[in-house]
């Protein structure tokens, strides 16, 4: 009480409240107790892609994977898919599409 944000706040009894960020706003479901302290608050966030690019993965690791692979070894890649390939001599690794 007292502050800018208590003096805009709205009386109306509606539980969203939005909170706003440089890159806009998010709602947030907000639960008060009797003594108007807030007893729960709940938000959802979806994820967004922050970047993109490429991975560099020195030649011995995409080896030891290969290899665990062609043994019946566990991988430990999300789909289990074979890794792509491309040399990149430049830094002396593999180069992976992200």
């Amino acid at each position: 009480a007292g502050s800018i944000a208590a003096e805009m706040l709205s009386t109306e009894t509606g539980s969203l409240v939005a909170v706003e960020h440089p890159s806009g706003a998010i709602q947030v479901d907000l639960s008060l107790d009797a003594a108007g302290q807030v007893a729960r608050a709940s938000l959802v966030r979806t994820a967004r892609r922050i970047f993109e690019g490429n991975v560099i993965v020195p030649a011995s690791a995409i080896l030891a994977l290969a290899e665990r692979a062609e043994t019946g070894g566990e991988l430990t890649h999300d789909d289990h898919a074979p890794p792509s390939l491309q040399p990149d001599h430049s830094r002396r690794g593999q180069h992976l599409p992200a």
